[in-house]
């Protein structure tokens, strides 16, 4: 099985060190394994939890909602309904932002 350092994890994603140590102290990640001179070795799953998770904050998702949608990932499939539903709230208020952008933008001219 792969697994990759915090610095290789940081370039694919394109994100800084300290962004991958944040998201670990936050219990965001699955479990990271660490070498015996504790050096972290983030596994295939941990690099897809870390690229879900900047997806979620591209979308615009708080970091408590990350922190929830997280945890409901770890629970499974039973939480696949609860999951949609953060998504739908996320969207309805994008949509409510683009509405509200419009308004302003129509009442400027």
């Amino acid at each position: 099985m792969m697994s990759y350092t915090v610095g290789e994890v940081a370039n694919l994603l394109g994100v800084a060190p300290s962004t991958l140590l944040y998201y670990e102290s936050e219990g965001f990640l699955p479990e990271v394994e660490r070498t015996d001179s504790g050096r972290r070795c983030y596994s295939e799953s941990n690099v897809e939890a870390c690229r879900v998770i900047e997806c979620l904050k591209t979308s615009g998702l708080s970091i408590k909602e990350i922190h929830d949608f997280m945890a409901m990932v770890q629970l499974g499939d039973a939480t696949l309904a609860d999951r949609l539903e953060l998504f739908e709230q996320r969207r309805a208020a994008v949509l409510a932002d683009i509405e509200q952008l419009k308004n302003a933008w129509h009442a400027s001219i």
